[in-house]
């Protein structure tokens, strides 16, 4: 055979042999491109088996085990290491520290069941701890200065929190819905004296128009009889059923009692965030057994609107659920929150919801 024609036969072979490889060669390249597409949306979790703190002396030893707990745990987001130092500068500047800064460092890795097991060492530099220094209302002409002062849990001398001005607001604004302004705004303007580490707090009140008087609940009452002869009994979880006037009154007492706080969760079984809010405890029988150390529980159950509402009247309306309000044993609302920052992934971080607890 001539060599020109060897060459040609040599040459078609080649181009189909090609040809019935280039479907696998782009079928792999299609695997390996959606491999590596997957692994920057799934990143495999990394798990924070330890946390180092360098620097932070103006830290008491509570504060800082309550930073190392919450920065412990799964993390299955690839930005993860950014998160981390912003759930600890939050911290820091809702202990007052305003002028935090943290800077987190990866020390060592080891890789274990697909997971990356690390010990993060974290830089603090805190600066002076602000408290408040001075409160002024203006706009207000419904409530009176010391009335808006009674409501808000922002008080002269203490630790100036963000969380307790966040919490203000609700208290505030529910105060005058409950008048009929269902659009009054608190906007607040926060100056801070850094020589002397204060802050001065200009709260003003946009109080809007008054609404049509809104029809009052049938809300029943409930006598000191009917709350010391109702038995007390433990509220694990939701029940649609009960008599939320009276087992408030009767949580209370409890409360009394045994002097601790009441820690009042309202939502219901068909909540999912619920579910793994009660899920989360289950888990974690240490927490449940601070909880239970510090706290007289109870639940509300939202699926009777209006039986849940006269129960909750005196207090600010939860713009969703799970909700959380911490009671004294009077009955006095100490704090809210709303349990967005206990999130993590698909669930509750225990640690922040510990954390969360000590506070009060």
């Amino acid at each position: 055979m001539p060599s020109s024609a060897r060459f040609a036969r040599t040459f078609l072979t080649f181009v189909y042999c090609f040809a019935l490889l280039l479907p696998a060669v782009e079928a792999s390249g299609q695997s390996n491109a959606q491999s590596k597409e997957d692994s920057i949306q799934n990143p495999p979790p990394v798990l924070v088996d330890m946390v180092k703190i360098e620097g932070g002396a103006e830290l008491n030893a509570d504060e800082q085990a309550s930073i190392k707990r919450s920065l412990q745990g799964e993390i299955a987001h690839s930005d993860w290491l950014d998160r981390l130092k912003a759930n600890a500068t939050r911290q820091l500047q809702n202990d007052g520290f305003l002028n935090a800064v943290s800077d987190p460092k990866v020390e060592s890795t080891t890789v274990v069941g697909g997971k990356d097991h690390v010990v993060v060492s974290i830089v603090l530099t805190l600066g002076p701890r602000y408290s408040i220094q001075s409160v002024w209302w203006t706009g207000s002409s419904i409530f009176s200065t010391t009335q808006l002062d009674n409501l808000s849990l922002l008080k002269v001398g203490d630790v100036f929190r963000p969380s307790a001005l966040s919490a203000s607001n609700l208290l505030i604004r529910q105060a005058y819905a409950d008048r009929g302004y269902i659009d009054a705004i608190l906007t607040p303007q926060i100056r801070t004296d850094s020589k002397q580490a204060k802050v001065d707090l200009y709260l003003e009140v946009a109080e809007g128009h008054k609404s049509e008087a809104k029809k009052q609940l049938p809300c029943k009452r409930v006598s000191v009889e009917e709350v010391r002869n109702a038995p007390y009994t433990p509220s694990p979880t939701y029940d649609p059923k009960s008599d939320a006037q009276l087992q408030l009154a009767r949580a209370q007492l409890e409360a009394q009692r045994t002097r601790k706080r009441l820690l009042l969760i309202v939502g219901g079984e068909w909540c999912g965030w619920c579910r793994v809010l009660e899920q989360t405890f289950q888990r974690n029988p240490a927490l449940v057994e601070f909880r239970d150390t510090h706290f007289v529980l109870l639940h509300i159950d939202l699926s009777d609107q209006s039986a849940a509402e006269c129960a909750l009247k005196d207090y600010p309306k939860p713009p969703g659920v799970p909700f959380i309000y911490v009671l004294d044993s009077t009955g006095a609302l100490i704090a809210t929150d709303d349990t967005k920052g206990w999130e993590s992934g698909d669930g509750y971080d225990s640690s922040r919801i510990e954390e969360f607890l000590k506070k009060w």
